[in-house]
């Protein structure tokens, strides 16, 4: 019945009390409210999922800003660190014993390794393979 979607829930609760339990009409009536039940339930699912996705979409945009930054930083970083790797390198200290000094790094060749003598000195090591530093 057509009109049992216009009522309000009032005009239905009436209309329903009027009819006994075991009538087709009150049936009409039980299965408009469950109609009505469900529709607002999934227009409150609805709404609420609409906010949680909205939320999410703002945290997404937080942790993409916060990982850049991260990213960001962590290269500033590295290369800070390794501008000064690149101008300090192995060298005595004042205990005679191997530690970081500050040494031109041009003084020595790329990717060459040198072993650290007992006067304070540099010794290019022959090395072709890791095993023949040990």
């Amino acid at each position: 019945m057509a009109e049992l979607n216009e009522m309000s829930d009032a005009e239905l609760a009436e209309w329903q009390a009027g009819w006994r339990d075991d009538t087709k009409h009150h049936i009409l009536a039980e299965k408009e409210w469950a109609s009505r039940l469900s529709a607002r339930q999934l227009t409150h699912q609805f709404k609420l999922e609409e906010r949680l996705a909205k939320v999410n979409r703002w945290w997404s945009v937080l942790v993409a800003v916060i990982g850049v930054s991260g990213v960001l930083a962590g290269v500033w970083l590295g290369v800070a660190l390794d501008e000064r790797r690149s101008t300090d390198i192995l060298a005595p200290n004042d205990s005679g014993l191997p530690g970081v000094s500050s040494v031109p790094a041009n003084d020595f060749e790329a990717g060459a390794y040198y072993i650290f003598q007992a006067d304070g000195t540099f010794e290019k090591a022959d090395v072709t393979k890791w095993e023949d530093l040990h």
